[in-house]
């Protein structure tokens, strides 16, 4: 497993992370092929959903591609866990 993030920093623009995290599953991959909320969504579990890639790699660039870069990072395919 792995990921790869294009960073230019001279347009390093991040914006200041929200008050709660919005993770979902990956429309760019079956969702049977993704472990989700079944997992990570549970009061009693002590996996945390971390990040591969961190949010603010990818945020440069203006406004709406921070935005949506900052939002791809809250994949679920973006967090490492084995099955």
């Amino acid at each position: 497993m792995f990921t790869a993030v294009n960073i230019n920093g001279a347009e390093h623009n991040a914006e200041e992370r929200a008050d709660t995290d919005d993770w979902n599953y990956d429309s760019r991959m079956l969702k049977e092929y993704q472990i989700g909320e079944e997992l990570y969504g549970k009061d009693e579990n002590t996996f945390d959903r971390g990040h591969m890639v961190r949010r603010i790699d990818p945020a440069w660039g203006n406004k709406t591609t921070v935005q949506k870069a900052d939002k791809d990072t809250f994949h679920y395919t973006n967090v490492p866990h084995s099955i």
